[in-house]
């Protein structure tokens, strides 16, 4: 027997609350374009509501199945102390399962997320690194846009940064994912057509005047949204007291840690972030005949496995169930004021090419058919805390001390059997981040008998969940990806194809570029640090100065 949602849901929060730290709470062509009218022979109208209607699109970047699977057999061995009988635990989207979704993007089996983003925005393919374009550079409109000018409210919340490919897909149009301070200015309206396209904007990253910002100007865009009308929230505590939109946040200089990392006393999570989205879209909707299209992205997902992080893999899908049970919670409100609301989880991609159960030299010819979910439960940090903390106590030495990385493999991966193997490569790693990461959390892997495939993303499905609504059963089956906002649209009954043209024209007279190279006249180079694929530079989350 299915046990319910709600149980499903206490079951969640209080086993992960003891696990780990803090509470976890197609088209009618072969691309997919100009398919907006296409119904797959459904009644997609039986048994609506009339009245409002809303669009929650939960996206976990970089999420695939075997994630899931690794997330809900570790919490069932808990549940269960480790009884293979006991199977009835489920996770919350587990009875809202509808499907699979195809990833690949207009030049490769093998997208990035702005390509992904791209598709699940727009419902158009592009290649890999462009933003709201076609192959060809020219802007295509995106469902959030379509509803902004149909009059519906609009947000986007991530726990990355909101100029990031995957937000920066829903609200801007660039060839070149990088030009973070060319996505802002659309993001808020100061470029382009279409005006400001987004009502709530909640994120953790925060500008600053720093050698290193990417602004290639001396413009302060927060200051210019503050006198176009926005609120601006600053710090956490001004986000909580925000009531009015349109509305941004940004408090922090850095996509967000790792929920077992995260300190919830300094940063609000993303539980919080999207519930707050929630309250002030819904308050903005009270009166309006139209509902409100809110994105929002557990974007981090996809940092753990280009990390190979199984501990932070768990902590961080865990993250992603418990945004959608804020988002069940809230639905009870929608629908008390007569809402349709349909929810629609996916993810652009998977990363990592993660496998559960890998095989040893000591293992049988055939291997052993065993993981060990008992390994990444005795971690309390990610292998990126436990690098940060080790180079914090350097104190200007060049290499951690052997004392000092047992004691580091104790306290942050619960393992108190490191080989001397282990505790030289923390030695000669010395202050590299990104080499210390990878010790600690190759050695959980290894003990958890989790394996991976990649440090980049992988070409295999994702699975699609949807609840809310009875047009959810639009999206049983295997989906390219370019078809889930055509299907969005439908429901909203909204005119993607009008934005479009709005925004070519502009385009084609000269008056927007999606290029901010030739805005420039001159290259604008900006690593992507949160992303190894296109920076090289090793994970690093730190991305001070770099927008607004």
């Amino acid at each position: 027997m299915r046990p319910s949602t709600a149980t499903a849901a206490v079951a969640l929060l209080a086993a992960s609350a003891s696990a780990l730290p803090h509470e976890w709470r197609e088209g009618d062509d072969k691309n997919g374009w100009g398919g907006w009218g296409k119904d797959h022979g459904k009644d997609n109208h039986k048994g609506h509501k009339s009245g409002r209607k809303n669009v929650i699109f939960s996206i976990s970047d970089g999420m695939g199945l075997s994630g899931l699977t690794l997330t809900r057999q570790y919490l069932r061995d808990q549940q269960t102390g480790g009884n293979f009988l006991d199977y009835g635990y489920e996770l919350p989207l587990d009875q809202h399962a509808k499907g699979t979704l195809r990833t690949t993007s207009a030049n490769t089996f093998i997208t990035d997320s702005a390509g992904a983003g791209t598709a699940l925005a727009t419902g158009h393919k592009t290649k890999n690194g462009m933003l709201g374009v076609t192959p060809e550079g020219v802007p295509v409109g995106s469902v959030l846009e379509a509803a902004k000018a149909k009059g519906f409210s609009t947000g986007v919340v991530t726990n990355a940064f909101v100029t990031d490919a995957t937000p920066g897909a829903f609200t801007s149009h660039a060839t070149a994912r990088g030009d973070y301070w060319y996505i802002a200015e659309q993001q808020l309206g100061f470029r382009g057509p279409l005006g400001h396209t987004t009502d709530v904007i909640i994120c953790p990253f925060v500008p600053q005047d720093a050698p290193n910002s990417c602004r290639p100007d001396d413009r302060d865009l927060l200051a210019e949204a503050t006198a176009a009308g926005w609120s601006v929230a600053r710090t956490p505590d001004e986000m909580r007291a925000a009531d009015t939109v349109p509305h941004i946040t940004v408090f922090r200089p850095r996509a967000s840690d790792y929920e077992i990392d995260r300190n919830a006393t300094e940063a609000p999570g993303l539980v919080e972030m999207t519930q707050k989205a929630l309250d002030l879209l819904t308050k903005d909707t009270a009166e309006k005949d139209n509902g409100f299209f809110l994105m929002t992205e557990e974007g981090i997902i996809d940092y753990s496995g280009h990390d190979n992080d199984a501990v932070a893999q768990v902590s961080s899908v865990l993250n992603h169930m418990n945004v959608n049970l804020a988002i069940m919670e809230h639905l009870k409100v929608l629908e008390a004021r007569g809402d349709e609301t349909l929810v629609l989880a996916t993810s652009d991609h998977e990363t990592g090419g993660l496998g559960i159960g890998t095989s040893l030299d000591t293992d049988n010819k055939l291997g052993d058919y065993f993981w060990n979910p008992a390994a990444i439960r005795n971690a309390k940090h990610s292998g990126d805390y436990a690098a940060s903390q080790l180079i914090a106590g350097l104190n200007g030495a060049a290499n951690v001390t052997r004392e000092a990385a047992v004691a580091a493999f104790a306290d942050y991966s619960g393992i108190t059997d490191a080989t001397e193997e282990e505790i030289a490569a923390v030695i000669a790693s010395g202050d590299d981040a990104a080499d210390l990461s990878d010790t600690f959390n190759i050695a959980v892997s290894a003990r958890a008998r989790v394996g991976w495939t990649s440090r980049a993303h992988t070409s295999t499905d994702v699975p699609i969940y949807c609840y809310g609504s009875e047009y959810c059963n639009e999206f049983s089956g295997s989906w390219e990806n370019v078809e889930i906002p055509q299907i969005l649209a439908r429901f909203l009954d909204v005119d993607v194809e009008s934005v479009t043209a709005k925004l070519q024209a502009a385009y084609n007279s000269g008056e927007f570029k999606t290029n901010a190279t030739v805005v420039l006249g001159e290259a604008i180079t900006q690593a992507d640090a949160n992303h190894p694929e296109q920076s090289g530079t090793s994970r690093k989350r730190s991305l001070e100065g770099l927008l607004l």
